[in-house]
């Protein structure tokens, strides 16, 4: 039994600073981020990801030598990883989310036949977790969590990132943690106060 799971898309990111007139290509997506950091706090990690056949090996690699389990990632050859740009203003003080192609989404059939852990954290990026996968990855943990970027972030035609509410708020319901920045939580609950927003989630829970 792993001590948290982590559900979403790895990511390749392209960030684009002020002073740079090209990118920066690096290992993305919140799946990542927290593994990495629930492994430097000694605790046992798997991932349950999907990515495209052009998902770096050098990047598998450098995720296995933080002991992170991959077991539960698969590439799918014939399509792409999920990938987004970043362009940041001149003080680095807010930035441009694009999203470029995105990986086939998570879905049932995806998880392991049976795995239990302490936490399962869900991590979607770009709507790639769909309510009935929360219901199930419920049923696998002691403790749910959820970072909901990934499912309140819309794209429009050019991949540009659109706020919109959750789609099915009762996934609310099913979580014992939750993370999110104050933009996100006003665009989950579709409430603009802050505290009423947080609230809003609390009665959902």
């Amino acid at each position: 039994m792993f001590d948290i799971v982590s559900v979403g898309h790895l990511t390749i990111d392209s960030i684009f600073l002020p002073d740079r007139d090209t990118p920066f290509v690096v290992l993305g997506g919140s799946v990542a981020y927290s593994s990495f950091a629930a492994r430097r706090l000694d605790a046992t990690v798997s991932v349950v990801s999907k990515v495209g056949g052009d998902f770096p090996k050098a990047y598998m690699w450098w995720l296995r030598q933080e002991g992170i389990d991959l077991s539960n990632t698969i590439m799918v050859e014939n399509a792409k990883t999920t990938r987004f740009e970043l362009k940041y203003n001149s003080n680095l003080s807010s930035r441009k989310l694009r999203l470029k192609c995105k990986a086939p989404s998570i879905m049932i059939e995806d998880l392991p036949q049976s795995f239990q852990a302490k936490a399962v954290h869900i991590a979607p990026v770009a709507g790639e977790i769909p309510y009935n996968l929360v219901e199930e990855l419920e049923k696998h943990c002691d403790i749910l969590s959820l970072d909901p970027q990934g499912l309140v972030r819309n794209f429009d035609e050019n991949g540009n990132v659109v706020y919109g509410s959750l789609t099915d708020k009762h996934v609310l319901e099913l979580i014992d943690v939750y993370k999110s920045s104050s933009e996100e939580i006003k665009a989950a609950t579709n409430i603009s106060n802050l505290n009423s927003a947080i609230k809003a989630v609390h009665d959902y829970g």
